[in-house]
Order: structure tokens, then C-alpha cells, then sequence
């Protein structure tokens, strides 16, 4: 209830509970148990907050540049990919998935798994792009 009052002296337009649908960047953070996601909920609305709550996400579909390899890499350094989205950016650039498994085995890409699904990451984000 504290975050309730805190968050109704904001004054926001709406108050947005989620649960993360990508990995987290720290690995020590874990996902609220949804029955005390919905209790929050529930709190909200009780004290009057407008709020919604975000169950899924949609896929994300990702601009190139024409470097799939390049784009992969700048991509997921900020944004983990999922496995359908991965999928759908190396239609859409003309390349495929072997591509992904060679940044693999290299490092430069990594496979993790989040809430029931694969995603890909950079595991160097702020690694210089190679010349």
C-alpha cells in the first residue's frame, strides 16, 4: 500500500504493472509472483490509481541496415531477441540461421533461456564492432 500512496502522489495518466517478458540485464532480478502482481493490482484500483496491466508483450519486428551480422550484434547489445523475432529479422535480411549459430560458437552472441522461451543476446554490448 506504501507504493500505492507514493505512486498516487505522482499523478500519473495511468500506472503500468508488468511482469519482464525479456531477460533482465542483472541476473539476480526475479519476476513478482503473479498472485502478488495481482494483488498490487488490486491495490491500485482500490486506491484509485488508473492502472493496467501488461500480461504479454507482442514480438518486436527489427530494422537492418543491410550487415545482418553487424545488425544482430548492435540489436541485441540493448534489445535480447527473441527466437521469432531472430527469425523474422533473418527473413527479412536474405540470411539465416547459421549465421546466428557461428556468432555462437564465436561469443559474440548468446542463447538464454527466459520464461519459457529463447532469447538471443550480446553477451559483450560495448564490445568496438570488428573493422
Amino acid at each position: 500500500t506504501s507504493i500505492a500512496r507514493f505512486i498516487l502522489e505522482l499523478k500519473p495518466s495511468v500506472a503500468y504493472l508488468a511482469l519482464p517478458i525479456r531477460p533482465p540485464a542483472e541476473s539476480e532480478v526475479t519476476s513478482p509472483d503473479p498472485e502478488r502482481l495481482g494483488r498490487a493490482f488490486e491495490i491500485f484500483v482500490q486506491r484509485g490509481l488508473p492502472v493496467e496491466w501488461l500480461q504479454e508483450g507482442g514480438d518486436t519486428t527489427f530494422g537492418g541496415t543491410g550487415d545482418p551480422e553487424a545488425d544482430i550484434l548492435a540489436t541485441t547489445a540493448v534489445h535480447p531477441m527473441n527466437e521469432i523475432e531472430m527469425d523474422a529479422f533473418l527473413k527479412k535480411e536474405g540470411a539465416d540461421w547459421p549465421l546466428v549459430h557461428q556468432l555462437i560458437r564465436e561469443g559474440r552472441l548468446k542463447e538464454v533461456h527466459h520464461a519459457g522461451r529463447r532469447f538471443y543476446i550480446n553477451p559483450h554490448p560495448h564490445a568496438e564492432p570488428e573493422a
